[in-house]
């Protein structure tokens, strides 16, 4: 059993107020905290602390994460290593890897109880070992096998960014395309309008300013929408199941009794992008809310289809002319955004009700180390 309270934590980030959110959170852990804004204090304090584990970020000013963490290596090299970083620092990364022995790296935003705090206590207990006679060669073995498994989920990620960006150029082609058509048609109906006998100066401005809104909305709700599928940011493979989707969404959007689970649906874990998944049907829930429906149904459902596991959102909600607007104007960009990202959508009008549908392939989950699921859903 592994006492934490022996051991030292450095954390180091340039932005302060990440430093202090981190102060907070991880004040009730047993383990001794530093925290400092740049890598030069850390360094200094280096010389004076036994650092059993150090989180950085990689994007700082004057010494950046890469050097600090290869000043450490060759100062401390038993010193366990985590990095922060963003997506836009992806080679940066990469170099990182190759060049000194890190145990995790977390995109941001992380999540501060199912993610750093639970790697902080693995690095610890990875310290711990490497620091004790009897288990050294087993500690050797271990961080080999981290260390190999780090650069295959490494590669996996790259692989999938590189597919996912591919898949943004040519949904973002298709909104200029819209958009182009929306400049089209915003120029033939302001030449009607100014050329209208009989109308007021007064009232050709006034609907000139609405035909100008309205085509901006329609661009704002298209932008808006490829910003929530594809911010990298939010880029997480995890494992999650049935449940945690049904958690998520009730916390976050207080769906209540109006969600379930359908009761023939598998029991199975999967490893995919959760945020991905989550921010799509969020925001057609949101755009459901905005426009005065009532959601009277939020069906959750995994099967299995010609050997591919499939993740269905069933959403049942009231005919209202705000929604039938979102339907009519957007339904078809939405689901080119929703065929991008591997699914199908579809909304349809059925008895004074829209059934809105959208169908995911997501992947399954395997005995691997890194796909062990959190304790507390996201």
């Amino acid at each position: 059993m592994v006492d934490y309270s022996k051991y030292k934590v450095l954390i180091v980030d340039d932005e302060v107020e990440i430093l202090k959110a981190l102060n907070r959170g991880l004040r009730t852990e047993p383990y001794e905290k530093f925290f400092i804004d740049s890598g030069q204090k850390a360094i200094e304090l280096f010389a004076k602390e036994e650092i059993a584990v150090v989180v950085t970020d990689m994007r700082m000013p004057g010494m950046n994460g890469l050097e600090l963490l290869q000043f450490i290596h060759k100062m401390s090299p038993d010193t366990v290593k985590i990095v922060l970083s963003g997506y836009t620092q992806l080679p940066q990364i990469l170099v990182t890897i190759n060049k000194v022995d890190i145990y995790k790296f977390l995109t941001k935003p992380w999540d501060l109880d199912t993610e750093l705090k639970v790697y902080i206590r693995e690095a610890i207990e990875l310290y711990h070992e490497r620091h004790s006679k009897e288990t050294k060669e087993r500690s050797l073995e271990k961080k080999n096998e981290l260390y190999q498994k780090l650069l295959t989920e490494g590669y996996e990620k790259v692989d999938y960014f590189l597919k996912l960006y591919e898949e943004m150029i040519k949904t973002i082609n298709y909104h200029h395309l819209l958009t182009s058509e929306d400049v089209r048609k915003l120029s033939k109906d302001l030449d009607a309008y100014i050329t209208t006998e009989g109308v007021t100066d007064s009232t050709k401005q006034y609907e000139k300013e609405h035909l100008i809104a309205m085509h901006l909305q329609h661009m704002n709700t298209r932008m808006n929408f490829l910003n929530k599928v594809f911010d990298y940011s939010k880029f997480s493979l995890r494992a999650f199941d049935l449940d945690d989707l049904a958690e998520f969404f009730n916390k976050n959007y207080q769906l209540g009794e109006i969600i379930e689970i359908h009761k023939e649906s598998r029991r199975d874990s999967y490893y995919d992008n959760f945020k991905q998944i989550t921010g799509v049907i969020g925001e057609i829930i949101e755009n459901i809310k905005h426009s005065d429906s009532q959601m009277d149904r939020f069906v959750l459902k995994a099967d299995l289809t010609n050997g591919k596991h499939i993740m269905v959102f069933k959403i049942i909600c009231e005919e209202t002319q705000g929604l039938t607007h979102f339907v009519n104007e957007f339904g078809k960009f939405v689901s080119i955004v929703v065929k991008c990202i591997g699914g199908v959508s579809e909304m349809t009008l059925r008895n004074g009700a829209y059934h809105i549908s959208v169908i995911l392939l997501v992947k399954e989950k395997t005995n691997d180390l890194f796909m062990i699921k959190p304790e507390v859903s996201e």
